[in-house]
């Protein structure tokens, strides 16, 4: 199973578009057993998107609840 993360609200901003895919390279870069892997990045229908592994478990925000 795959996540996806979109970048929909601000997608014609070119400064929120360079911060998205700057944010994908950075964390493609990482390798650690905590940090899920980043797998690939794309654009459909303007939307540009990276995909993630999927992580079942509890959110953070339920954690530290």
């Amino acid at each position: 199973m795959l996540a996806l993360k979109l970048l929909t609200v601000l997608r014609n901003s070119p400064q929120e578009f360079s911060r998205f895919h700057r944010e994908f390279r950075l964390l493609s870069s990482l390798d650690h057993p905590h940090i899920v892997s980043v797998l690939e990045t794309g654009v459909d229908k303007e939307i540009p998107y990276f995909t993630m592994e999927y992580l079942d478990g509890v959110s953070l925000a339920d954690v530290l609840r």
